[in-house]
């Protein structure tokens, strides 16, 4: 089947929706499909001196990537979409697949099967308008989310989709450790290496990691990624704490050797978490507490290392506590010492953790299973 991805995210970026598309784009070639991703070049705002994009996400070139000129002015969107669609057409695509409610209603309207994927509710009067149209057309096959909650939002608010809705949350490479350096982190005071990857915005957690610090001198704090203005603003903040090391952002394709070396991986969501907004150059906006289903996590459980994350519901979705995880109360940064002591003193429920986590990813929350499953039947 001929695949043609469409997708508003600026590649290469630092972007989890950038990681995302690029890893489905991935797992759906490997699959078997005749893969092209289909993006704006949004040169102002894309990574620089990255020469291979391929090399940079740590994917294989087995899927065509084309930019496309789209002029940073208002209604960029639908110019993006139209443009994309048309494209699309000439490439004889089978089906598209997108992350666009715009993109999937004009594909819809030049009678272009096609999926949706979607990872937040929906807060205006237009995007509300753009969804009826777009559910109402056989043209959708399939409209995904990534969690049950965001599903039972859609299906209350918009009652026809409940035919052609699924959940899939995302997933995560399958990783043998075998052919996988760790990093090499110098820790003279044999200290337990804590680690956190993903980005600084407000709720994702880096509040309590710098309060947890403080009770946990025994510990070392290894922050990875963030946006340049993210970093060097908790870089300022941070200064006074020892036994927090940020090391900024890390190409994705070295997130693993990063992860396969700490003893324990946090995850530390708040009831509000910003995300990042694609068209923008800088910063966290919105809020998908409700809906998430974070990418850090899944690779967390691929790395095979004891997690501890924040008890929201939509994580219990998939992480399971005393089972493949130690769930604790968001905010309150006492229960986040009991249980970073916890498992720095109980190696077997350390390896237990870990183990189980890594048995999940490689049964239900991998990229290449994700892929086929989203395919299947269309």
């Amino acid at each position: 089947m001929k695949i043609v991805y469409i997708s508003y995210a600026t590649i290469p970026s630092r972007t989890a929706n950038s990681i995302q598309v690029m890893k489905m784009c991935q797992a759906m070639a490997l699959n078997g499909h005749k893969v092209v991703l289909l993006v704006p070049d949004k040169k102002s705002e894309s990574e620089k001196g990255i020469s291979d994009i391929y090399h940079f996400y740590g994917v294989k070139n087995c899927f065509e990537i084309r930019k496309i000129f789209c002029p940073l002015i208002k209604g960029k969107t639908l110019i993006f979409s139209f443009i994309a669609i048309y494209i699309a057409k000439k490439l004889k695509s089978d089906i598209i697949y997108t992350r666009s409610i715009l993109a999937g209603l004009v594909a819809s309207f030049y009678r272009i099967p096609n999926i949706c994927e979607y990872h937040q509710s929906i807060n205006n009067l237009i995007d509300t308008l753009f969804f009826r149209a777009l559910i109402r057309s056989a043209m959708l096959k399939r409209f995904v989310v990534v969690s049950y909650a965001l599903k039972c939002y859609y299906e209350e608010k918009f009652p026809l989709v409940k035919s052609r809705i699924s959940v899939f949350p995302d997933g995560a490479d399958l990783i043998a450790k075998d052919n996988i350096t760790p990093i090499k982190i110098n820790n003279p005071g044999n200290k337990f290496l804590v680690g956190y990857a993903g980005h600084l915005y407000k709720g994702k957690g880096i509040e309590i990691i710098s309060k947890l610090a403080q009770l946990c001198p025994w510990a070392e704090f290894h922050i990875i990624g963030g946006m340049p203005e993210d970093i060097a603003y908790w870089q300022v903040r941070l200064t006074p704490f020892k036994n927090i090391i940020l090391h900024g952002f890390i190409p994705h394709r070295e997130i693993y050797r990063y992860l396969l070396s700490f003893d324990a991986l946090v995850a530390p969501y708040q009831e509000q978490v910003s995300v990042y907004d694609g068209w923008k150059k800088t910063g966290g906006s919105g809020d998908v507490a409700k809906w998430m289903s974070p990418l850090k996590v899944f690779e967390y459980m691929s790395a095979g290392k004891a997690i501890i994350a924040s008890d929201l519901p939509v994580l219990k979705e998939v992480l399971k506590n005393e089972n493949n995880v130690l769930l604790v109360s968001p905010g309150d940064v006492r229960f986040w010492e009991r249980a970073l002591t916890r498992v720095r003193d109980d190696l077997g429920l350390r390896k237990q953790l870990g183990q189980q986590a890594k048995i999940d990813i490689e049964k239900n929350y991998n990229w290449e299973k994700r892929a086929r499953q989203v395919l299947t039947g269309i």
